[in-house]
């Protein structure tokens, strides 16, 4: 068996390339960012760090059992998983899909918008939210804490028109331009 017979039987089994391994194949990109921590996420987690101590002390000065304090703690528990969420995004042959995972392990698809569905691809301006609520648009914001620029995707689902605000990674941006070269804008 000579050494051609070798390689291609290599890659035979081995059909994926380099580029492919690491999360991208042809008008496949796949995306995962960390969500960001709102005000309200803060507050959630002030709540899950002082009540506890707050029932401890209660606990302590009522002569409450501390076999009570149990339930608070997985309460608190509960609550600060809650808050870390990261999101998922999936654009496979024009098709963009976003996940919510949160804690690491519960994964729930937030939304998916179809090539047909989408309008316009751009980059996102906050200026640009009040107007799009004040003309009844929906914005749903799932960009991360990286350090990507966000784009937004305006688009038309069962008649209603929608924005969604995502990281705009370099991959997936020149992923969407090839794919959606009408409906995507540089500068507006």
């Amino acid at each position: 068996m000579g050494k051609g017979n070798k390689l291609s039987l290599g890659l035979a089994l081995f059909p994926f390339s380099r580029q492919e391994k690491e999360g991208r194949m042809e008008n496949y990109v796949e995306h995962l960012v960390k969500g960001k921590i709102e005000a309200k996420d803060k507050g959630i987690q002030l709540f899950a760090v002082f009540f506890p101590l707050a029932f401890l002390v209660l606990c302590y000065f009522l002569a409450i059992p501390f076999i009570a304090l149990f339930p608070v703690l997985f309460l608190s528990y509960y609550l600060l998983n809650s808050v870390d969420r990261e999101y998922e995004y999936l654009y496979l042959s024009g098709s963009f899909t976003v996940d919510q995972i949160i804690h690491r392990g519960k994964r729930k698809q937030m939304i998916e918008i179809s090539p047909e569905e989408i309008l316009e691809i751009q980059p996102f301006r906050p200026e640009r939210e009040e107007g799009w609520k004040r003309e009844g648009i929906s914005v749903l914001h799932v960009e991360g804490l990286g350090g990507n620029r966000s784009y937004c995707i305006l688009f038309q689902k069962q008649g209603k028109k929608q924005v969604l605000v995502f990281d705009g990674k370099d991959s997936l941006l020149k992923e969407m331009k090839l794919q959606a070269r009408g409906k995507f804008q540089e500068e507006v």
